[in-house]
């Protein structure tokens, strides 16, 4: 049987994939799809460099704004060569379902824009919805921007099948991450550094409820606030291995309760590394905690401040601790407790900390008189 021929393809066709391939950033996309994309030369008249037909770099804002707007049409991979970009705004984003943006490290920076003003806002009503891999700096000694992303449901509706991963915000006036409204999902591998506001906090819109929705290894570290901020009711949020290093406040203030916060780990990272205020909270846990403070660091120019002292303060019954907790005071004492929280689960003073500084430590072990080793009988044969 004869194999079938391809159509010969026509002066026209060549014509029409030409005139493709001069068109401007959505003909990119098209060709990119079928297989025609190409490295167009670098004229200057905003085009998007197509790498390969599948990894996009863009060269300035406008270019970097097209790729975040139009990711659900078609999902965007960043080159990860791509330099850094610099914004002179608000990146305003509109997610529709099946949104994809891989960064692979993409580096955003933000200097002057207005405190006022957030770096990335994700907003809309999705499903299918996966952002990972991007830096968000503000500016350095003087911080610029509010949040550094924003990612805001609509009020009747939210983000469904919601995956964050790999995103930094450093150096900015307001929280590193914002949730507002309905979503189910995770992000991980979340990280702060610099913000004058809270690491990341989860707010529930008017009338909704946050939902099914877990964080994993947020390092909401370095921040003026508190680590995390659970508020306006939204306690439905897991958080796994969230870690505190260096906050003015705290490490997770959750007003309303919560429901389980998995081995989180803080240094010199606020007085107290979780707080609950409800009284009437049926009850959340805190598995394994671990805390570790030198006994006088407080980060300096923060209104309230102290240095790390309690690993919970709550009312009666809104907390169990279980696991083992590891508490180091370096310079002074850590407790599990703070005075008058509830006493649930593990709440033996055993683990209160050696409050024994490094240096006391060290003298003791060489004050003490050394012992000689105990002798080891040996045995004979037969």
């Amino acid at each position: 049987m004869a194999r079938p021929t391809a159509t010969p393809r026509t002066a026209e066709d060549d014509a029409a994939v030409k005139w493709l391939q001069d068109a401007g950033t959505q003909s990119q996309y098209i060709l990119a799809k079928v297989g025609q994309g190409t490295t167009p030369p670098d004229t200057g008249n905003g085009s998007i460099t197509i790498q390969g037909g599948n990894m996009a770099k863009p060269r300035n804002e406008d270019e970097l704004r097209t790729l975040l707007q139009n990711a659900a049409a078609t999902p965007v991979m960043i080159d990860p060569t791509t330099p850094e970009i610099t914004c002179t705004d608000t990146i305003d984003i509109i997610v529709h379902d099946n949104y994809r943006f891989y960064g692979n490290g993409l580096k955003l920076k933000f200097p002057g824009v207005s405190t006022s003003k957030p770096g990335l806002k994700f907003h809309g009503a999705a499903y299918n919805v996966l952002v990972h891999g991007i830096k968000v700096f503000g500016d350095y000694p003087s911080p610029s921007l509010s949040d550094a992303f924003q990612f805001i449901a609509d009020e009747l509706n939210g983000f469904w099948h919601m995956n964050l991963d790999d995103l930094r915000a450093e150096h900015n006036g307001g929280n590193g991450f914002l949730f507002s409204g309905i979503f189910e999902g995770q992000a991980s591998n979340c990280w702060t550094n610099g913000c004058m506001g809270n690491g990341a906090v989860f707010e529930n819109a008017a009338g909704n409820t946050m939902t099914q929705f877990n964080t994993y290894n947020f390092q909401m570290s370095r921040v003026n606030g508190w680590g995390i901020v659970q508020q306006n009711s939204a306690d439905q949020v897991s958080h796994y291995g969230p870690v505190f290093v260096c906050n003015g406040l705290g490490g997770l203030y959750a007003p309303n309760g919560l429901h389980l916060v998995d081995n989180p780990k803080g240094e010199n990272c606020g007085e107290t590394l979780i707080t609950v205020d409800n009284p009437n909270w049926p009850g959340g846990e805190v598995r394994s905690p671990q805390l570790a403070s030198d006994g006088h660091w407080v980060r300096p120019g923060v209104s309230g401040a102290k240095v790390s002292r309690y690993v919970v303060r709550c009312p009666p019954n809104a907390v169990t601790v279980t696991g083992v907790p590891k508490l180091r005071g370096y310079g002074g004492p850590v407790d599990l407790w703070a005075p008058g929280s509830q006493k649930a689960g593990v709440e033996q003073e055993e683990y209160s900390s050696d409050p024994l500084t490094r240096e006391a430590k060290a003298n003791q072990q060489q004050a003490r008189p050394m012992q000689p080793a105990p002798a080891v009988p040996r045995r004979g044969r037969g």
